[in-house]
């Protein structure tokens, strides 16, 4: 399983490690989708809302996944302009076809997702993916991340039971 995220202050990063832990028995491979031109506080909020809402593909770090090395995926964003970040808009648009594997997405925000997690979800099932849950998580709910990794798990998990 392919657990992918970007994470800019880390509740994303938490997210993904999360998920990944509730995925026992199974081989997970983390990836930070890293981009080229790193984003800081400021830039995220000027270039990268921008970006997001213009729906930019930027450079990334790294090689994207091949086709085969993965039988299920978790992509995680934080929103920024009520759009998942350019890094994982843009590690989404370079993932093989997906083939109906399935996936689970899921955005982090403070307070106003308004769709991010619907929009990330329309983007991984055009790459052919089928999307069992697409998650809303609110950072500084205490108990948020962690019932999204358990939800996000267990859609996996359940899904790669019945193939």
């Amino acid at each position: 399983m392919l657990v992918a995220y970007y994470s800019l202050t880390g509740f994303t990063a938490k997210l993904a490690a999360a998920t990944a832990a509730h995925l026992t028995g199974h081989a997970v491979d983390v990836v930070e989708i890293v981009p080229v031109k790193p984003y800081s506080h400021f830039t995220a909020g000027v270039r990268g809302v921008t970006q997001a809402m213009a729906g930019t593909i930027v450079d990334l770090a790294g090689t994207a996944p091949v086709a085969g090395s993965f039988e299920a995926l978790a992509v995680f964003s934080p929103t920024w302009g009520w759009m998942s970040s350019p890094p994982v808009r843009s590690f989404v648009a370079g993932l093989p076809e997906g083939r109906g594997l399935p996936a689970v997405v899921g955005v982090t925000h403070a307070g106003g997702p308004i769709g991010s997690f619907d929009r990330l979800a329309g983007l991984v099932r055009a790459r052919g993916y089928t999307v069992l849950e697409a998650l809303s998580v609110f950072c500084y709910a205490s108990d948020a991340v962690e019932e999204a990794a358990v939800r996000a798990a267990s859609a996996l998990t359940a899904a790669s039971a019945t193939a």
